[in-house]
């Protein structure tokens, strides 16, 4: 019998808590919202305006590179490696490397020299020559026109001609022969007719070609009609420095 009190004792505390958990879950309700939901509404014309805003553009976008991007692309890769054969590595904020980043610079100015003095040299304006209903004469022609050609035959059928500019020129390039002949001169292709003035000694022979030279540019670059009396005026010209050389070598 005692033991029966003591086993119903000791489980008393549970009987009691078993009750209490009952009584609460009973207790528990359901709570139901009874409010009728409102759909969301979005403006249309915000969303157009988002579409247009680069910074929401998340497509990537490939280009394509012109020819002349390709070709400065090719170029720089090009000097980069003639850089790197030349110097091999070097640091970037040495002297060398200004001196690396200065020589596109420099090359460019040292061509565009070049190619002003080929041309103040060559004086292309001189390599043809025109005249309406007349032939020309080119300036590649010179040197065979100097050395081979009879220029006193040339001269009278080009004045019988009336040809008077073409006329004035084989008298010019019939002075440059006599002058190479009598070693005042040494005739070339490429030299200009100043430099043939700095070569003569004579100062009467060279006033007197300054003075031709001045009717000759005058009247065969000049790219106008000539008259029978201006070439008369450079004709006695000519013919002046023809005496003055015959004194000259007498």
């Amino acid at each position: 019998m005692k033991k029966l009190l003591f086993l119903f004792l000791l489980l008393l505390p549970f009987l009691n808590f078993s009750q209490e958990s009952d009584t609460l879950v009973d207790e528990r309700k359901v709570l139901m919202d009874s409010s009728q939901a409102m759909p969301l509404r979005f403006d249309e014309s915000y969303f157009e305006k988002l579409k247009d805003d680069p910074d929401f553009s998340y497509i990537d976008h490939q280009t394509t590179e012109s020819w002349w991007s390709r070709f400065k692309n090719w170029l720089n890769k090009q000097y980069q490696r003639l850089v790197n054969w030349l110097f091999g590595s070097y640091s970037p904020g040495s002297f060398l490397a200004f001196i690396i980043q200065l020589l596109p610079y420099l090359l460019i100015g040292i061509l565009v020299a070049l190619i002003i003095w080929l041309f103040t040299k060559l004086n292309p304006a001189r390599n043809y020559s025109r005249n309406q209903g007349t032939p020309g004469v080119l300036l590649n022609d010179e040197e065979q026109l100097v050395k081979n050609e009879d220029l006193d035959q040339l001269i009278q059928r080009a004045v019988a001609e009336q040809h008077y500019r073409l006329a004035v020129r084989y008298y010019y390039l019939a002075q440059l022969r006599k002058l190479d002949d009598l070693k005042m001169i040494v005739y070339e292709f490429q030299k200009t007719n100043m430099e043939y003035a700095a070569e003569i000694e004579d100062e009467p022979v060279k006033q007197q070609f300054l003075q031709n030279t001045r009717f000759y540019e005058f009247i065969w670059y000049g790219g106008f009609q000539v008259s029978e009396a201006d070439f008369e005026v450079a004709q006695r010209s000519f013919q002046k420095m023809d005496q003055i050389i015959k004194n000259t070598a007498a």
